[in-house]
C-alpha cells in the first residue's frame, strides 16, 4: 500500500520515507514518517503534486474498507493499493 503525506518541497526520492502504522479492524493509524534521505545521496527526484509525497507501507492485513488516518490529529490520508498509480 502507498500512503500520501504532506511534503512542501519541490521533489522527493522513491524510498526516501519510512513510515510505521498501528492497525485496528476499522483503521490504519499512521505514526511518524521519517525522512531518511542522506544529504550526500544521489536522487533523480520525483515531482511533488498537490504538496504530497508517497511512501510504501506494509500492512499486516489487507486495507479493505479501513481508513488511513494520521495519529497526530486524526486526519484521513490518501491511500493507494500497490497496483494503483501515484497521482
Amino acid at each position: 500500500m502507498r500512503v500520501g503525506v504532506t511534503w512542501l518541497k519541490d521533489g522527493w526520492c522513491v524510498g526516501e520515507f519510512q513510515a510505521q502504522a498501528t492497525e485496528t479492524a476499522t483503521e490504519v493509524r499512521l505514526g511518524s514518517v521519517i525522512d531518511r534521505q542522506s544529504p550526500h545521496g544521489i536522487c533523480a527526484g520525483v515531482g511533488t503534486a498537490n504538496n504530497m509525497a508517497w511512501t510504501d507501507l506494509t500492512l499486516k492485513a489487507p486495507l479493505g474498507n479501513r481508513l488511513v488516518v494520521r495519529s497526530s490529529d486524526g486526519v484521513t490520508l490518501p491511500a493507494l493499493t500497490a497496483d494503483e498509480a501515484v497521482p
